[in-house]
């Protein structure tokens, strides 16, 4: 099983975060909203070692995922890192996500490219095991 879950909306991203794992010989399980995002969560437990998470999606944003995780004990530990674009709100809130210490950091996805996340998905995990 995967031990890392990307929780998109966007379809198109979704593919090419997948793709890119894939290439690289990882496993990643995925997530299109939030909701199932908490379900998949609950599934891969307690082999999730991160997600990436969107901020911005339909039924369950971002932040009310992170919420629910941060005051679950099971899963206040898994790393998270906040995925947004540029537009209005988005990054104010990934950064405050992360100033509130709920994700470890926050990607734009425009200026980031699928390799970029695996890359990081790599140090995160080896950090992890250390």
């Amino acid at each position: 099983m995967a031990n890392v879950l990307i929780i998109e909306d966007d379809p198109e991203m979704s593919a090419m975060y997948h793709r890119a794992f894939q290439l690289a010989g990882q496993e990643v399980e995925l997530a299109k909203d939030g909701q199932e995002g908490m379900s998949k969560i609950r599934e891969m437990q307690p082999e999730l070692k991160l997600i990436f998470l969107d901020i911005m999606m339909p039924k369950m944003n971002g932040m009310e995922v992170l919420t629910e995780l941060k005051n679950n004990p099971k899963t206040t530990g898994i790393p998270v890192v906040a995925l947004t674009n540029i537009s209005s709100g988005t990054l104010r809130m990934a950064q405050e996500a992360v100033e509130k210490k709920w994700a470890i950091r926050y990607l734009v996805k425009s200026d980031t490219d699928p390799e970029e996340v695996v890359k990081l998905a790599g140090e995160i995990l080896r950090e992890k095991v250390n």
